[in-house]
């Protein structure tokens, strides 16, 4: 989705080298401290420990309570922890994915027994702003949507108790593939992810959601994780760059050194800006 930005620059800023798990939880310059970067709260209707530490504690209650908002007439009888995905073990980046079987008591109608919880098991691995953005997309944006995403039947977030959970569909049931960027895609699917993304913005395109249930929708230079990059992101993906050396041949290709590269994102994302606003204008 796009709107209207403030003008920001976006250039490299000066900060230590951090290691990917770390560099949310640094401070910012001046501030005598290190202290998470939080962005606002939004506490959800579930309890703040509805997730422990660790999957195994999970419980029937809890599975119900996450599903309830959206169907009340559930009651989970039995959940069985299947698999568990953990953060930094390479197949999970921010977050944990633990697979569950579940029984039900009652009303599971079409539920499937299988599914996915994205969580946090022990402690965040990124700012809150990005949790939080996922289960916002979910609960206030995905519904009015027509692009395939994963069903969700349950979201949960709670800043002050550093909690995040959505209960997905189980992709794999539907034999789906989860690419990494060094993997090849064919002409006709990166042709259908573009038709996705014009999809995608085409549908609130300068819409006055807005300005009212949708102001909090962070955008590349405002809100959400924009403080964070714009602080940090610089070196953060420098070290990414040094660290794989996939991702120095994708900076290879372009021609350009990353630093250059860099400096022209922040020249694009001004000039996206302005682009937005004055097609404000024109809707006014």
């Amino acid at each position: 989705m796009v709107r209207p930005d403030p003008v920001a620059v976006v250039g490299r800023r000066e900060a230590s080298r951090l290691l990917p798990v770390e560099y949310a939880l640094r401070a910012r310059p001046g501030t005598g401290g290190h202290r998470p970067v939080r962005v606002g709260t939004d506490h959800a209707s579930v309890s703040g420990d509805l997730v422990p530490d660790d999957p195994r504690d999970l419980t029937a209650d809890a599975l119900t309570e996450l599903l309830s908002p959206g169907r009340p007439e559930v009651v989970v009888d039995h959940v069985a922890v299947l698999d568990v995905k953990r953060c930094g073990e390479g197949a999970a980046s921010t977050a944990d994915r633990v697979v569950l079987e579940l029984t039900y008591a009652t009303g599971a109608g079409d539920l499937p027994t299988r599914m996915l919880l994205k969580t946090l098991l022990l402690t965040a691995r990124a700012p809150d702003a990005m949790y939080r953005n996922e289960v916002r997309f979910y609960r206030d944006i995905r519904p009015g949507l027509s692009v395939e995403t994963p069903a969700v039947f349950g979201h949960h977030y709670a800043s002050d108790q550093g909690r995040f959970a959505l209960l997905l569909e189980d992709l794999s049931r539907r034999s789906a593939r989860f690419p990494s960027s060094p993997d090849e895609l064919t002409v006709a699917q990166a042709e259908s992810l573009v038709d996705l993304l014009v999809d995608l913005h085409s549908s609130s395109w300068m819409s006055d959601r807005f300005d009212g249930d949708l102001s909090w929708l962070p955008t590349h230079l405002d809100g959400g994780m924009a403080d964070v990059f714009g602080l940090i992101g610089h070196d953060l993906v420098a070290d990414q760059i040094e660290r794989h050396p996939a991702k120095q041949e994708f900076v290879d290709r372009v021609g350009r050194s990353f630093d250059q590269l860099w400096e022209l994102l922040g020249v694009a994302q001004r000039r996206l800006a302005a682009v937005c606003r004055c097609y404000a204008r024109m809707a006014r």
